[in-house]
C-alpha cells in the first residue's frame, strides 16, 4: 500500500474543462475599456542602415492615437547582453525587426497607417552562416560589442560576431587521444526551428497617471520579464506589473519580452489608454524567437574494450541578430555534450555567434536535445568502429552514483543505467538486429538515445496557502502553467500535506503585484523548486492550525500533532494519543478561520547555499546544480526506399523521475515531448536565402499533425534513484520528455541505412542514395 493518499495518483488538470470547452480567457480574448490596437512596421531586409523614416502621413491618418519610432524609446533589452533596442535605431539586423509603431482605434486603422510610413534603408551584406560569421573578413552584425552592458559570466569578443566563448576543461584530453585505440571524428548540424506555439506573441500595456505600467502577457516567466523591463526602462520593479492569463503554449519561446516592450512603447503615448499588440503568424515567424541552429565538430577517443577515454567538441550556435539568452543555451549544451557517461577527459569550446537571422533562444531543453543528438551519433559511430553492440557500449560507460561528472562534481541520484536498460528492454533490443528489410521491401532500424540535463542553479521560488472559512484552500505562486501540469501537481501536494480534498484546492492567476516571488518557469524546475516551497508553506499552515487547536482545546501546542490525512490529535505527557482528535473539515465547521487569526502558510525554497561558482576557464566546480535529470529513449523506424518517407513505429521513453507525483500528467508530458521531438528530427527547419526567411508560415514550415502522431509510445518512469532533496524524491519531466527523442530516432535511421545522420531534420534527399545502397548490399548478400 502506498504511503501517500494523493501523491502518485492520476489527477485531471484543473484547467482541462475551460480549455477543452473554449471558455478559457486567453490574452487575445481580453478587451479593456478604451483599448487601442497596435501595429508594427517591420524591416523587409535582413541587414541595412536606416537612412530616414517619415511618419508624418501616419500621424494624420484616421483613428491614429500614437506613432512611435526608435529614437523616442532608446531603451535596451537583453538578459546576457543589453544589445537590443525596443525598435531599430540607425540599423536593422534581421528581417522582421520592428522599426515603427502605430496605435489606433481599430486594428485595420493601425495597419493602414503603418503602410503610410516611409522608410529608406540602405541594404548591407547579410551574415547568413554561423561559420562564415566567425571569419575575420565577415561583416559585423554589431559594430561595437564592447558598447553593450553584459553579465560578467560571458565573454563577448569585440570586433567579431562572437557573443560568448564558453570553455570546459577536465583531465588531459591530448594524452587520452594519444593513448586511444579508436578515434571517431564527425560533424553534425541542427537546423533553426520555430517554437510554433498555438498562441502567437502578444501583450496589452497600460500606463496610468502615476507612471505605473501594467502588462497583460502570456509570459512564461513574469518576474523575469518584469526584471528585464525594469532594467531597460530604469524604473523600480514595483512600477511594473505583469498579469498572466492562460498561456497557449510556450516551449521556451515566451521566456523573453517580444510584444511586451512594443505595447509599452505605445502605451507611454496614449494618455492612460491600454494598447494591445498581437503578432500575426507571419510576424511570429519573423520576429518571435527560434531554437538556434548549431554546428558541432566532435571527437571521441576510446579503448578497444569500449571505455570512452575522451570527448572533445567545438560548436557554433546561431544566436541570430541579438544575444537573447543564447549564451546560456550554449553553456548548458556544452556542459552535457559528453553525454551521461563517465569520461575522465573532456574539452568543450562553445561559441555563441551573431548572424542576420531570427533571434535564437531557449527551446524545451536549452540545447540538450541538440547535444544529445551529437553525442549519441558519436556513441553509435564508436560502437561501429569497435564492432560492439551500441547498447553494450553505452551500458559500459554510463554514469553511476559517486562518479565524477563533467564539471567535477560528485554525482548522486543517477538513474541513467536503469533508464537505458528499460528503454532497450521495451524495444526488445537484446537478440535482435539494429537493421533489417521487411517482406514488403521497407527498411527498418532501431536506435538508442540518452541524455543528461541540469536545472538552473542558484534559483528561488515561493508559495502561499490560504485557508478559507469552509476549510478549502487557495494556493498562490508565480510559476506559470504552460501545459506541464503545475496547476494540478501543486494542489496535489497541498492535499497530501493538509488532508484537504483535491477538489477544494484552487490556484490563482499569476500576477507580480499579488503572487509571490519566483525566478522563472524554465529548466524543468517547477515540481522540484515550487514543490519544495509548497511543502514548506503547508508546514507553516500546519503550525498555525496546531496553535489554534491548542488554544481551543486548552492544551500546550507541543501536545498537538498534525497527522497524515488532515487528522489533528491530542497527545498526553508521554506523547501518546489521548483519543481526542479532529479532522480538518470538522475544524472548519467549528470556526478554524472565523474565530481565530487567518491562516496563511508561506514557504520558499532557494538553492544559493548549495551552488559553487564554476571556474570561468574550466567550468569545474564542487556542485553545479540542485538536480540532474537522466533518461533514455529507444526508437524503431521504417523507411520507404521509393519515397524516402520515414515512419516512426515505436518509441520507448524511460525517464529517471525520482518519484511520480501525477502519472497521468507524466504520460501527457512524455507523449507530447516524443511527438515534438519527432517533428524536430524529421520535419522542422527554417530555410534562409541571403538572410531572408523562405518558409515563414504554417504551410511551408512543417510540424507534426495528428497524421504524424500514429506512433506507439511506451512510457517507463524510473523511481530507483529518488532525489534526496526533491519533494517526495521527485525530479522533473517537462523538458526531459523530448530530450532523447531526436537522438533515438536519428540513431534508428542511421542503423537502418548504415550511414551516420549528420543533419537534422533528416530530409528525403539525404537518404534516398543511402536507401538504394542499403538495398543493393542486402541483395548482394
Amino acid at each position: 500500500m502506498s504511503e501517500y493518499t494523493v501523491i502518485g495518483k492520476p489527477a485531471l488538470r484543473k484547467d482541462s474543462h475551460d480549455k477543452v470547452t473554449g471558455s478559457a480567457q486567453f490574452c487575445a480574448d481580453i478587451t479593456l475599456t478604451g483599448m487601442l490596437h497596435g501595429a508594427v512596421l517591420r524591416s523587409k531586409v535582413p541587414h541595412g542602415i536606416i537612412k530616414s523614416i517619415d511618419v508624418s502621413a501616419a500621424k494624420e491618418a484616421e483613428g491614429v492615437r500614437a506613432v512611435v519610432t526608435g529614437e523616442e524609446v532608446p531603451y535596451r533589452l537583453g538578459r546576457s547582453i543589453m544589445d537590443q533596442t525596443f525598435l531599430a535605431i540607425d540599423k536593422v539586423r534581421h528581417e522582421g525587426e520592428p522599426i515603427a509603431l502605430v496605435a489606433a482605434d481599430t486594428l485595420e486603422q493601425a495597419y493602414a497607417a503603418v503602410r503610410m510610413i516611409k522608410v529608406d534603408i540602405e541594404p548591407l551584406p547579410a551574415v547568413n552562416d554561423v561559420l562564415e560569421a566567425m571569419k575575420p573578413e565577415s561583416a559585423l552584425v554589431h559594430d561595437r560589442l564592447e558598447d553593450y552592458w553584459h553579465v560578467d559570466t560571458i565573454r563577448p569578443v569585440n570586433g567579431t560576431n562572437i557573443y560568448d566563448h564558453f570553455t570546459l576543461r577536465k583531465g588531459d584530453v591530448d594524452k587520452a587521444f594519444a593513448e586511444a585505440d579508436v578515434i571517431v571524428e564527425n560533424e553534425y548540424d541542427c537546423a533553426i526551428l520555430h517554437h510554433a506555439a498555438i498562441e502567437n506573441h502578444l501583450a496589452i500595456a497600460k500606463v496610468d497617471g502615476s507612471g505605473k505600467i501594467t502588462v497583460w502577457s502570456p509570459a512564461q516567466s513574469p518576474y523575469y520579464i518584469r526584471g528585464e523591463l525594469s532594467r531597460a526602462l530604469k524604473v523600480p520593479e514595483n512600477k511594473i506589473r505583469v498579469i498572466v492569463p492562460p498561456i497557449g503554449g510556450g516551449f521556451g519561446g515566451k521566456l523573453e519580452a517580444r510584444a511586451e516592450q512594443l505595447a509599452i512603447a505605445l502605451a507611454m503615448k496614449t494618455h492612460g489608454r491600454p494598447v494591445k499588440v498581437a503578432f500575426s503568424r507571419e510576424e511570429d515567424f519573423l520576429a518571435g524567437t527560434v531554437r538556434a541552429g548549431v554546428h558541432f565538430k566532435m571527437r571521441t577517443a576510446a579503448r578497444k574494450d569500449g571505455k570512452i577515454l575522451a570527448v572533445e567538441s567545438t560548436n557554433w550556435w546561431d544566436s541570430g541578430a541579438y544575444s537573447t539568452i543564447s549564451p546560456t543555451v550554449t553553456l548548458k549544451a556544452n556542459v552535457i555534450l559528453a553525454g551521461p557517461y563517465e569520461v575522465d577527459n573532456v574539452k568543450m569550446d562553445g561559441y555563441c555567434v551573431a548572424t542576420n537571422k531570427q533571434l535564437g533562444t531557449a527551446q524545451r531543453g536549452f540545447g540538450v536535445a541538440e547535444a544529445s543528438y551529437a553525442h549519441e551519433q558519436q556513441m553509435d559511430a564508436v560502437a561501429k568502429a569497435l564492432g560492439m553492440d551500441p547498447y553494450e557500449l553505452r551500458m559500459k560507460n554510463v554514469m553511476v552514483d559517486g562518479c565524477k561528472g563533467h564539471t567535477g562534481e560528485k554525482m548522486f541520484a543517477v538513474g541513467i543505467k536503469e533508464c537505458l536498460k528499460e528503454a532497450a528492454e521495451g524495444l526488445g533490443w537484446e537478440g535482435h538486429p539494429t537493421s533489417w528489410i521487411t517482406e514488403d521491401g521497407k527498411i527498418r532500424g532501431r536506435g538508442l538515445g540518452t541524455f543528461m540535463k541540469f536545472t538552473g542553479t542558484p534559483s528561488y521560488t515561493s508559495a502561499t496557502i490560504k485557508l478559507n472559512f469552509d476549510g478549502s484552500a487557495v494556493v498562490s505562486y508565480s510559476t506559470t502553467e504552460l501545459g506541464q501540469g503545475v496547476g494540478i501537481v501543486i494542489p496535489q501536494i497541498v492535499a497530501e500535506e493538509l488532508g484537504i480534498p483535491l477538489e477544494l484546492i484552487s490556484t490563482v492567476q499569476v500576477d507580480t503585484d499579488h503572487t509571490p516571488l519566483d525566478k522563472t518557469t524554465t529548466s524543468s524546475r517547477a515540481t522540484y523548486h515550487l514543490g519544495n516551497a509548497t511543502i514548506k508553506a503547508a508546514e507553516d499552515a500546519r503550525r498555525q492550525i496546531c496553535q489554534w487547536v491548542a488554544f481551543k482545546w486548552k492544551t500546550p501546542v507541543e501536545r498537538i500533532e498534525f497527522k497524515k490525512g488532515g487528522i489533528i490529535v491530542q497527545l498526553d505527557e508521554q506523547g501518546k494519543p489521548t483519543g481526542k482528535q479532529a479532522r480538518m473539515d470538522e475544524l472548519a465547521k467549528n470556526g478554524l478561520i472565523k474565530n481565530g487569526e487567518p491562516i496563511l502558510g508561506y514557504g520558499s525554497y532557494e538553492t544559493t547555499n548549495i551552488w559553487h561558482k564554476p571556474d570561468p576557464e574550466t567550468y569545474q566546480t564542487e556542485r553545479l546544480t540542485a538536480m540532474w535529470f537522466f533518461g533514455a529513449n529507444a526508437a524503431e523506424v521504417e523507411i520507404d526506399p521509393d519515397t524516402a518517407k520515414i515512419r516512426v513505429v515505436k518509441v520507448v521513453a524511460a525517464h529517471d523521475i525520482g518519484k511520480t507525483l501525477n502519472p497521468l500528467g507524466c504520460l501527457q508530458q512524455v507523449e507530447g515531448g516524443v511527438i515534438m521531438g519527432i517533428g524536430n528530427t524529421l520535419l522542422e527547419e527554417f530555410i534562409h536565402r541571403d538572410g531572408y526567411l523562405m518558409n515563414g508560415n504554417m504551410v511551408d514550415f512543417k510540424i507534426p499533425t495528428s497524421m504524424d502522431s500514429d506512433v506507439e509510445i511506451e512510457m517507463r518512469l524510473i523511481e530507483s534513484s529518488p532525489h534526496p532533496e526533491g519533494p517526495y524524491g521527485a525530479k522533473g519531466i517537462g523538458e526531459p520528455a523530448m530530450c532523447a527523442t531526436q537522438s533515438a530516432v536519428a540513431s534508428a535511421v542511421a542503423h537502418a541505412l548504415g550511414v551516420p545522420v549528420v543533419h537534422v531534420p533528416i530530409k528525403g534527399e539525404h537518404i534516398l542514395a543511402a536507401c538504394r545502397k542499403r538495398l543493393e548490399e542486402a541483395n548482394d548478400r
